[in-house]
């Protein structure tokens, strides 16, 4: 309907000669009606005349069935009819309403890409679920999505990482040691390093390549409890000694783009950046740069980096270098994700990964289970920090968001079965007409839209939505539930208030699908 919209007021403008970038959006406001547009007030100025008078006078130019059209100070508001929420609902009950059909875009998502020195933490648990999430989401709207995990298993923290572990063997050997100043003193260092006796690791390269596998195989099972599973691990040593890194540095080169100083070359980018140092040794833009020209070497449209805030400042550089050397700049996304801070009794928990003093993914999935931890971590915008109540997550009661909304579906499972018992079979799809009270076109009006409403989520990236909607949804719901029988209610109603309640529980399925949290039937 809103594109519906859209397209009769493009043609209505060409009448008036003008271009302007009109909207046509939901209020938030509902009382407004199901969509509303700015383009009189936009006219208005152009055509230096009173924007309401343009409104009426649009309006009126309106014919599109189902819709009331309504002129209100300089914008339009469109209401649409009781028949067209009705007649919708026998498409809300289908498996897969709101689907999207192939865009034949193809959009990689890389996140997480914690480094291989430690268990997987809050920040990498928050990243997990809103990448996770929004690869699932930008499937089911019709893209060709890819996950993708960034292992950063070169530079120093890898070698400090080998150090830290053979520290612990020299240990265990009962040998003198000492774990180096930017080591790791995190448990399970002594982990990998009595693994390494048994499996008598001798080299220093070995042991390097050693406890990266060790940690990373750690990680990816972490991630698969947290019900993630990617679809490629891209190691940062193997771009390095694939060429690219020297390919990007020629290039940028040829491209007229570098310049020595202090026996280092630089690159003129936003500001001027090392990226070969005086030792000869790469800043950490360069393996940066040459990953994400592999990325669009294999065919990607649109490239998305979900990071955290402490990576903000190169993004601009690698854009720009990333144009400097032909490939599509403007085609890399920045999402930052910020923070978790860890709420258990009131109290913050504080997280250092080298004194081996953090709340592990795993830790914090054991304490409450995987279900709060995905709805909790996409409660709030991604570039807002995040307070985890840990005690909240915990509540088996309606307090709890995620219990509320996984309530409202094992709620219509048994009214359902309770309806099977008492001679609803088989239903047949009618009376819908009926559906008439306030709360149900309520219901109604949020069904229609969740197709839009998921188009606008997926290219927003607002996943914060998504929970929003299923707590307000499961709201509606529980208000009508309580309010209106249903089995045993009105004869000429029972039906169609089935019919309702399987769209919902269709919904909040869907809804709770796409963000990895299971739908229990029972509670």
């Amino acid at each position: 309907m809103r594109q519906r919209i859209k397209e009769v007021l493009e043609g209505i403008l060409k009448d008036y000669g003008e271009s302007v970038d009109f909207k046509v959006t939901r209020p938030e406001d509902r009382e407004f009606g199901d969509y509303t547009t700015n383009l009189p007030f936009l006219l208005a100025k152009s055509l230096k005349r009173n924007p309401v008078e343009i409104g009426e006078e649009i309006a009126k130019k309106i014919r599109i069935e189902g819709l009331e059209v309504t002129p209100v100070r300089g914008f339009i508001n469109f209401r649409i009819s009781k028949g067209v929420l009705q007649n919708n609902l026998l498409k809300a009950i289908e498996e897969g309403y709101g689907k999207g059909e192939g865009k034949g875009i193809k959009i990689n998502v890389e996140f997480v890409s914690a480094n291989p020195t430690g268990p997987l933490h809050l920040a990498s648990a928050r990243a997990a679920a809103f990448g996770d999430t929004l690869v699932r989401l930008l499937r089911y709207k019709g893209y060709t999505a890819e996950s993708e995990y960034y292992v950063n298993d070169a530079g120093k923290q890898i070698d400090n990482l080998a150090l830290s572990v053979d520290a612990r063997i020299k240990e265990i050997e009962g040998e003198e040691y000492s774990i180096p100043e930017d080591g790791y003193h995190g448990a399970y260092i002594r982990d990998i390093a009595r693994s390494a006796v048994e499996t008598d690791i001798k080299e220093f390269d070995e042991l390097k390549s050693f406890s990266v596998d060790y940690i990373l195989n750690m990680q990816k099972e972490t991630l698969k409890r947290f019900r993630v599973e990617f679809d490629r691990f891209v190691s940062e040593k193997w771009i390095r000694e694939s060429g690219r890194i020297q390919r990007v540095i020629d290039g940028l080169k040829k491209a007229g783009k570098t310049f020595e100083k202090d026996k280092a070359l630089w690159y003129r980018g936003e500001r001027d950046r090392v990226l070969v140092k005086s030792d000869g040794e790469f800043t950490y833009i360069v393996p940066d740069i040459a990953y994400h020209t592999y990325k669009f070497e294999r065919g990607f449209d649109l490239v998305i980096d979900l990071l955290g805030p402490d990576h903000i400042a190169h993004v601009p550089d690698l854009k720009r270098a990333l144009t400097d050397l032909g490939y599509p700049g403007d085609s890399v996304e920045l999402i930052i994700i910020q923070w978790v801070h860890l709420l258990k009794q009131g109290k913050l928990l504080k997280m250092s990964k080298r004194a081996g003093e953090f709340v592990t993914m795993d830790e914090l999935i054991d304490e409450v289970g995987v279900d709060p931890v995905r709805f909790f971590m996409l409660m709030i915008k991604a570039s807002s920090p995040l307070e985890f109540d840990i005690e909240l997550a915990k509540k088996q009661t309606t307090e709890n968001p995620v219990y509320y909304v996984q309530y409202s579906h094992a709620r219509i499972c048994s009214l359902l079965d309770h309806a099977e018992n008492e001679g609803y079979r088989d239903l047949t799809p009618e009376g819908f007409e009926n559906l008439n009270l306030g709360e149900e076109i309520e219901i109604l009006r949020e069904i229609y839209h969740f197709p839009e409403f998921l188009e606008d989520v997926a290219e927003s990236r607002d996943l914060h939505l998504i929970p929003r909607f299923l707590m307000e949804l499961s709201s509606l719901y529980h208000n009508f539930y309580q309010k209106y029988r249903i089995v045993g209610g009105e004869k000429e109603k029972v039906v169609p208030r089935l019919f309702l309640s399987m769209a919902v529980k269709n919904l909040v399925k869907t809804g709770l699908d796409l963000m990895g949290v299971s739908t229990p039937e029972r509670m």
